[in-house]
């Protein structure tokens, strides 16, 4: 089972997310709790702060996901993300 593909087609809303690692070296190594998601970026909270994370230049870890992805395969607003799942 691959699980990148998974997560892909998957809600991220809700998640803890890891930046692994980023164009932007003050992104390394932040994460927090999902709250939003638009087609470039997450909004994760982080020790109460709400940070925008774009997806473009970081490499993600995901809670119960042994794979990092990459940014650039989440790009795309998510309702779409979601419902290409359904056309597979």
């Amino acid at each position: 089972m691959n699980t990148s593909y998974d997560l892909k087609y998957n809600e991220l809303i809700g998640r803890t997310l890891t930046v692994v690692s980023s164009t932007d070296s003050s992104l390394n190594g932040a994460s927090g709790f999902v709250i939003n998601e638009t087609k470039n970026t997450f909004h994760i909270l982080d020790n109460k702060r709400k940070k925008v994370i774009p997806k473009s230049h970081c490499v993600f870890n995901f809670t119960n996901n042994p794979d990092s992805i990459n940014g650039k395969t989440l790009i795309g607003k998510p309702q779409n993300r979601l419902a290409k799942v359904r056309k597979l």
